[in-house]
């Protein structure tokens, strides 16, 4: 039997790694006197306040001219997170299919200076949550992901669920991660 000039060793362990997957159901989030906002997003008293970029879908910028104000005039207290820059995209599967749009977000990200204390919402249908959460989900390893759904479709799917992803080479989702969203 011949001797290996080189020595093995291996060390393992296991490990959870625990998460709270919250859904919420409301109507009328952006209005003073739904406490929602407030409670999901408080500042930390002691520290600075954090960011946040939004991400709408250009067809619910259109069906719904009010969100833009609504947001920002809802945003503009101390205790919640500065909007540092609301930007519109493309809906449906070009969203998924299109990677400027993943691109876009990104940048917005980088840009406004979100990092991981700091958060994306998104407002809009399926294929938005999933490119916009696809994004969150990789810069910095992860930036707090708040999504809104304005669609039955992603109310019972791409809201709801944990999977985040985009579609190349033709492929349907053929990038993506897990990644459950504040």
């Amino acid at each position: 039997m011949t001797s290996h000039p080189f020595s093995e060793s291996e060390a393992s362990d296991d490990f959870t790694v625990g998460f709270s997957h919250r859904l919420v159901f409301t109507r009328g989030v952006l209005t003073d006197t739904n406490p929602l906002i407030d409670d999901l997003l408080r500042s930390p008293e002691d520290g600075p306040r954090s960011g946040m970029v939004a991400v709408v879908d250009a067809g619910l910028a259109t069906a719904c001219p009010e969100l833009i104000p609504d947001l920002t005039a809802r945003l503009d207290a101390p205790h919640l997170p500065e909007l540092r820059e609301t930007i519109i995209v493309p809906g449906g599967e070009t969203a998924k299919n299109d990677p400027a749009v993943v691109d876009e977000i990104l940048a917005a990200i980088e840009r406004c200076r979100i990092d991981r204390r700091s958060h994306l919402a998104v407002f809009g249908g399926g294929a938005v949550i999933d490119a916009a959460g696809f994004a969150a989900s990789t810069a910095h390893r992860g930036v707090r992901l708040i999504r809104f759904a304005s669609t039955v479709l992603a109310q019972l799917d791409a809201a709801i669920g944990v999977k985040n992803g985009v579609n190349r080479f033709g492929k349907k989702n053929f990038i993506g991660c897990f990644d459950v969203p504040t």
